[in-house]
């Protein structure tokens, strides 16, 4: 994966935005009509994870002041490592 410097460190050149997999009133099944859960980003963080895409655009906005993925995100890392 190629990465970029950022001041003291090297992060993904590729981020993933990931407003489309919100719910409630701004997320992405009031925005998209798209209902993705738990289980079905599953595969998605998996298979992103193993190629080396581990940046994740979670901006508050898509949450209106709290993304919604500040939730989903830690359960796809805890269930990566079982």
């Amino acid at each position: 994966m190629k990465t970029v410097q950022l001041k003291n460190t090297h992060i993904p050149a590729v981020a993933l935005g990931t407003w489309s997999w919100g719910t409630g009133a701004n997320g992405g099944d009031a925005i998209f009509g798209n209902n993705l859960m738990d289980e079905d980003l599953k595969p998605i963080f998996t298979k992103a994870m193993y190629a080396g895409l581990n940046l994740w655009d979670t901006a508050a906005v898509y949450g209106m002041g709290a993304s919604p993925l500040q939730s989903t995100l830690p359960v796809l890392r805890r269930s990566r490592h079982h």
